[in-house]
């Protein structure tokens, strides 16, 4: 499973992907070939710049052709996107990427000014290309560039836990954390987006949000989930809401289907309609509740409002569908099909019919995030049988690595005490020996190896258990560790 043959390679190449609206009201219309082609030279041009799979690319684009090409080149080179919101300063910026470790930021010019004060501090970027560079600026053009590289590229085989993007959270409770998500990430999305925008069986639809296409609400909940229907979005740059320019901009492009935030939609209701032409059928609301008069306004106009619950970390796992489902105004709707969802306390109990809780979304929820991004293990990889390169930057070189040893030392003390001798008797390893050297009792270091034994079973358990080892890494490590078992134990019957 590649996420970019989900979103554009599958489709028929000459159906229309995009509507896009420049800042000078020029329209651009482009068809999903247009984006396979770039997207290959893209990802062409990657390649030469040394990026591999697995390492982060940061980008910072409004909603343009270019921000798409730009994902769908990194997916298939198997590297993770890393979007980057227009409307960070310096600080947010430079924490995410440091955070992430990003190597290359495809970003765009009129947003560099933001980077010059700490492009210093960003020590992982190794590169930057840059849309409508005005030549004044150290970085790659993208269009000049793009345009030397070849339209044909084979691309990564990508299994569907692999990571694909890092999307970041606000940060309301603390840092902004980046869940870093799954090439099956988008599978989850699609039985609650059809249930928010009326299945989507009319063939004419069109979809545009005014969200930046950096977070989970315009890029995940319209981009990617209307490219899995092969449904044109509409793409525009504003600057801030503006609910007369949102209303011509609907008419002008006969867009039907829409994702807007609540507090843009009571925006709305406040803006006559008389000499306007909407085709809107389906307006998608989440992150607050809609109230009863807008909901009034929306069906005095033919319009339907579907509100819908989810987080960066798992989107779209609950939400209305008014053709369907009864509703009561102010709810949150009820959990779409495949999605397990209950109520229960902080400590994850579950809570009576009438109590409040906290929402417990089950941990196999196909929507579900892999893990949140750390600065050091920035990624947390999946072994690939596919192909070679398993031994990525992960965890799971770490876990070898020091599973070895450690089971072999809890084995040999194991082994010693069953014969009623010093589990430590001359030193019998380096590890117990510098122990000891340190000011260790037998008693000390035998309680060190058991729980440093205990420890990465437990690690070990957590890693298979939440999906982010596979199965694959750890057989090998317990075969490696009967082999040094072996030998480890020739070794102490030579000692004794």
């Amino acid at each position: 499973i590649n996420l970019s043959d989900i979103l554009c390679e599958r489709h028929n190449k000459e159906k229309m992907a995009m509507i896009y609206e420049d800042q000078n009201e020029v329209v651009t219309k482009y068809t999903f070939d247009y984006f396979s082609k770039n997207s290959n030279k893209m990802a062409n041009f990657f390649i030469e710049m040394g990026l591999e799979r697995g390492d982060r690319v940061a980008i910072m684009l409004p909603q343009s052709p270019e921000s798409m090409i730009t994902h769908l080149a990194i997916y298939k080179i198997g590297a993770i996107a890393v979007p980057l919101s227009k409307l960070f300063g310096p600080s947010a910026i430079e924490y995410r990427v440091n955070n992430c470790e990003a190597k290359i930021m495809v970003i765009h010019g009129s947003y560099i000014y933001k980077i010059k004060e700490i492009e210093e501090k960003l020590k992982s970027i190794k590169y930057q290309i840059i849309v409508d560079n005005d030549k004044e600026i150290k970085g790659y053009d993208y269009w000049e560039e793009i345009n030397s590289k070849s339209q044909r590229f084979e691309k990564e085989k990508t299994l569907a836990n692999d990571p694909a993007i890092i999307l970041y959270t606000s940060g309301t409770t603390g840092s902004p954390k980046g869940a870093l998500h799954a090439h099956r990430h988008i599978f989850g999305f699609i039985p609650g987006f059809q249930m928010m925008h009326e299945f989507i069986e009319r063939n004419d639809e069109v979809f545009w949000t005014p969200a930046d296409w950096a977070w989970v609400g315009g890029l995940y909940d319209l981009v990617f989930s209307a490219w899995w229907f092969s449904r044109p979005v509409v793409a525009y740059n504003h600057e801030k809401f503006d609910p007369v320019k949102t209303f011509q901009l609907m008419e002008k492009h006969k867009i039907t289907n829409v994702f807007i935030p609540p507090t843009a939609i009571r925006m709305m209701k406040k803006t006559p309609l008389d000499n306007i032409n909407l085709k809107l059928r389906v307006i998608a609301a989440g992150g607050e509740p809609v109230t009863q008069d807008v909901l009034n306004w929306a069906e005095s106009h033919n319009i339907t409002i579907n509100e819908f619950y989810g987080q960066t970390e798992t989107t779209f796992v609950a939400g209305g569908c008014r053709s369907k489902l009864k509703i009561k105004p102010g709810s949150m709707g009820k959990p779409f099909p495949g999605h397990k969802i209950k109520i229960g306390d902080v400590k994850g109990n579950l809570v009576s019919q009438d109590e409040v809780g906290e929402i417990l979304v089950h941990k196999s929820d196909p929507s579900m995030f892999l893990g949140y991004c750390l600065a050091f293990l920035s990624v947390i990889f999946i072994w690939n049988p596919s192909n070679s390169d398993f031994w990525r930057i992960s965890i799971q070189p770490v876990l070898l690595f020091f599973t070895i040893p450690i089971f072999d030392l809890g084995i040999v003390v194991i082994s010693r005490l069953s014969k009623g001798k010093s589990p430590i008797q001359g030193g019998v390893d380096h590890i117990s020996h510098r122990l000891m050297n340190l000011g260790f009792t037998e008693k000390k270091v035998i309680l060190t190896i058991c729980s440093l034994n205990i420890y990465t079973v437990i690690m070990i358990y957590f890693m298979v258990t939440m999906n982010q080892l596979g199965a694959g890494a750890v057989l090998i490590t317990f075969v490696l560790s009967f082999i040094g078992l072996g030998l480890k134990l020739l070794k102490v019957e030579t000692y004794d």
